[in-house]
């Protein structure tokens, strides 16, 4: 059924585009009945003049003027935005039998407004209330040059709220095509309920080999699943693309960032931090302890955080990012002879990071099995290392 209610508020969405392009409100409805369609129509109340021209006033009327079917109890109404007060007596009145919805309507609205008019059964002459459904419509879509300022914008106010913008990071966003997809990487949208709200991609960096890169939801639309629907689009592509592996979760410990900070005592622990931005970081071990969660190139190591199970794959080699000043994007020339230098003096002996072609690296990589995914690694709680795994080549 859900794949049904998609294809429906997909084409109310496109109605309320129109409507929207035009000066009207956006909205747009339309009644299907057994899988036909029987009528749809936009808001278009400013172009006739007319406080009742709702697109699901409208809509209604022209079903009942064409069909001739008096109560439409086994028709669904679809809507993309919840029905007003208005438009709830005239649903009740011809007894339709479902009502689809996208979006809340505000103090108006009949569902969940002051006067919750479609669900009511006080009014014996109208009958049982429809049946009301709420339906959020999430598409992932492929970027086009036309979401650029969007994507921006996302990825400037993740990046602000977590970490601090620098002149990379501007020249990134300004200019994806030639940063991001020129190189054969790929980038998505997420759009909800016709709002483009979140963006995540697949930065190449080998032949075969692709990082996530620039996810971001808008703070407004998190918490309804948009992330891991974008996460399992881009593994989707990736697979697709005949891609060995996807790295995404980047570990490392506290007392690596500690360490390397000693070679570097002008650099604070939190710019370190900056400057690698890994996605979990483990204090109470010791320095290097995420060395354990990978063996010799090839091999893998399942561990366990908290809930979730992850693979580590690799250490992360690094980039021109770390060298650079996070807050005023100046580059450190001695930056990457002065991390080789500490790796080198301090690495423990058992250390595998030679075996990966340098000492360039720092934090590792990791997989999020798909049996893992929705699940949350909260603060706090072990870190428990359960087998070595045998890499896909």
């Amino acid at each position: 059924m859900q794949d049904e209610h998609q294809y429906w508020m997909k084409r109310c969405f496109e109605l309320a585009q129109a409507a929207e392009s035009r000066g009207e409100s956006p909205v747009g409805s339309l009644l299907v009945r057994n899988g036909e369609l029987l009528s749809q129509a936009a808001e278009s109340s400013r172009a006739k003049g007319d406080i009742t021209a709702h697109a699901e006033t409208e809509a209604i009327r022209l079903a009942v003027q064409t069909t001739q079917a008096g109560p439409l109890s086994d028709a669904t109404l679809y809507t993309s935005r919840e029905p007003c007060l208005l438009c709830a007596y005239v649903i009740r009145h011809y007894r339709i039998g479902q009502v689809v919805y996208a979006e809340r309507g505000g103090q108006t609205g009949s569902v969940h407004g002051a006067y919750p008019l479609l669900l009511t059964e006080q009014i014996g002459t109208w009958g049982p209330p429809p049946r009301v459904v709420g339906y959020d419509l999430v598409e992932i879509l492929d970027y086009l040059p036309g979401h650029q300022p969007v994507f921006q914008a996302l990825n400037e106010a993740w990046i602000c709220e977590h970490f601090r913008l620098d002149p990379v990071d501007v020249a990134v966003l300004s200019n994806p095509e030639e940063h991001i997809l020129r190189n054969g990487g790929r980038l998505f949208m997420a759009r909800y309920n016709g709002r483009l709200v979140g963006t995540c991609g697949l930065l190449r960096v080998e032949a075969s080999r692709f990082e996530f890169t620039r996810m971001a939801v808008e703070r407004a639309y998190r918490g309804k699943g948009l992330g891991k629907a974008l996460a399992l689009h881009a593994l989707s592509v990736a697979r697709l693309l005949d891609v060995h592996d996807t790295s995404s979760v980047t570990v490392v410990s506290e007392a690596t960032l500690a360490s390397l900070r000693e070679a570097m005592p002008f650099i604070g622990l939190e710019q370190m931090r900056l400057r690698f931005r890994a996605n979990i970081e483990i204090a109470g071990v010791p320095p290097y302890w995420e060395e354990h969660l990978f063996g010799e190139p090839g091999k893998g190591v399942l561990f366990r955080a908290r809930e979730v199970t992850l693979l580590g794959m690799r250490p992360r080699a690094r980039c021109n990012v770390p060298p650079r000043n996070p807050f005023t994007g100046e580059t450190d020339k001695q930056f990457v002879k002065r991390m080789v230098s500490s790796h080198q003096e301090s690495l423990p002996a058992w250390s595998r990071l030679e075996a990966f072609g340098g000492y360039y690296s720092l934090t590792v990589d990791t997989f999020i099995p798909d049996t893992e995914r929705g699940k949350c690694i909260r603060l706090g709680g072990p870190v428990k290392i359960l087998a070595p795994v045998e890499l896909p080549l």
